[in-house]
């Protein structure tokens, strides 16, 4: 993980695949850029490259990665990059985001054709700055969130102070929207000092024509309409030291970690807030998967159900310490030691 990792929540974790009937899409710290020091004190800090990996799925064989795509050299050239997330696909093409480290970090939509292994489109998106050392050098791995879709419209948090939407069969930009970010702290007695995220990794989240994205630069919670971009509302739940995590669910948009709210999706008005949801303190809360008319997410070793109503209510016979995963009619348990299978109708 890059530096300041334990301070700031930023662990590095594989939080996502991609899967379709032939392939599996994964992304993979590959190479990082080499640390360097002047009388033991960082000029630059080892930061992450990813790359994403493709392997077929039926054999596990590993094809290749995305970047060693025709088109990928000649287009950037020997520019350092980093792909953070496995794509999105639709048909044949591919749609994921790439940085490209420099003196800024700049955002690109990139769209690959697998059939034909080449790069088909790379669309700049937006550049700014992240951490940098007392000799401004880049100072940490740029925060990065997976993309969403809806099937027609790929929707990125770049973590740079914008959310963009792609549409997928065009090929073009529909909208960019700017949000607040958090102001990147200087360097201080020669250490970079790193901003304190307030949100989990998660991908925008997409209901009823509203975007609704927790950038990892940001302490806000931020609403967009789908069509145009505009910022509908934005919300802060700046409690305790968790890292927040956030989902849609009947029109309202639940914000858990340490404590529970709900807020109206269209509107972001404040319905509810239970600030001891899980207990009096801050437990290691995970995100949730959709499950009925409910949110299941894990905290305390159980899981809970999370209504519309910012209800909490644990699930004693779900025990579980590590993360949940809904794969059609089946909820997998998954920890570190074993992995239990339940079916939605037995509750």
């Amino acid at each position: 993980a890059c530096g300041g990792a334990v301070a700031n929540r930023d662990r590095d974790h594989l939080y996502t695949v991609t899967v379709t009937p032939r392939r599996v899409f994964a992304s993979f710290p590959f190479k990082r850029c080499p640390p360097e020091t002047h009388l033991g004190i960082p000029m630059r800090m080892p930061v992450a490259r990813r790359a994403v990996a493709v392997f077929d799925r039926k054999t596990a064989k590993f094809v290749g990665y995305l970047h060693e795509f025709d088109g990928f050299e000649k287009r950037f050239g020997k520019r350092a990059f980093s792909m953070p997330s496995p794509p999105v696909v639709r048909g044949s093409r591919l749609f994921c985001e790439m940085k490209i480290f420099g003196n800024m970090i700049t955002s690109y939509i990139m769209v690959f054709d697998v059939s034909e292994r080449r790069l088909v489109k790379a669309v700049p998106l937006c550049a700014n700055g992240v951490e940098l050392t007392m000799w401004e050098l880049t100072a940490r791995e740029p925060l990065s969130s997976p993309p969403a879709s809806d099937g027609r419209v790929f929707y990125l948090c770049s973590d740079l102070g914008l959310v963009a939407a792609f549409d997928m069969e065009q090929e073009r930009l529909l909208w960019a929207a700017e949000y607040e970010q958090m102001e990147i702290p200087s360097a201080a007695n020669y250490l970079p000092r790193y901003r304190r995220t307030k949100w989990a990794a998660a991908a925008p989240r997409i209901e009823s024509g509203v975007v609704v994205a927790a950038p990892l630069d940001s302490a806000f919670l931020t609403a967009f309409d789908a069509e145009s971009g505009r910022v509908l509302w934005r919300y802060r739940y700046d409690t305790g030291i968790t890292a927040h995590h956030f989902q849609t669910l009947d029109g309202r948009v639940l914000v858990w970690g340490d404590g529970l709210a709900a807020l109206d999706l269209r509107g972001g008005r404040l319905l509810a807030v239970n600030r001891e949801a899980f207990g009096p303190f801050s437990p290691d809360v995970g995100p949730a998967e959709h499950v009925g008319d409910a949110l299941l997410v894990t905290a305390r070793g159980s899981a809970w159900r999370l209504d519309a109503g910012a209800d909490a209510e644990v699930v004693r016979s779900l025990p579980v310490d590590g993360r949940l995963l809904r794969v059609g009619r089946w909820i997998l348990s998954v920890d570190r030691e074993r992995v239990r299978l339940y079916e939605e109708a037995e509750k």
